[in-house]
């Protein structure tokens, strides 16, 4: 199971990071990351902020696409459900 990120923008009147959140190599979410300040009122950096953008990504979620990309068993129960547009 690969995780990882990317910052892909920086609004920097807003003090947050634009990142993409890749799970074993495909795009799963993008998220707007809030950066804390440190308490010289600097954005916090390095490791620092790996921590804080890798820890805010819920796990769990991970898990649960894992499972969805091996495919579901009763999958067709669900897609039986919905209705289409002007029925």
């Amino acid at each position: 199971m690969s995780f990882s990120y990317t910052i892909i923008g920086f609004n920097e009147s807003a003090g947050a990071v634009l990142v993409r959140y890749k799970f074993d190599g495909d795009d799963v979410a993008t998220y707007n990351v809030d950066i804390p300040l440190d308490d010289n009122n600097l954005f916090i950096t390095g490791d620092v902020l790996d921590k804080h953008i890798s820890g805010l990504f819920p796990l769990g979620v991970l898990d649960r696409m894992s499972k969805l990309k091996k495919g579901i068993a009763n999958a067709a129960d669900i897609r039986a459900l919905v209705v289409k547009p002007n029925e």
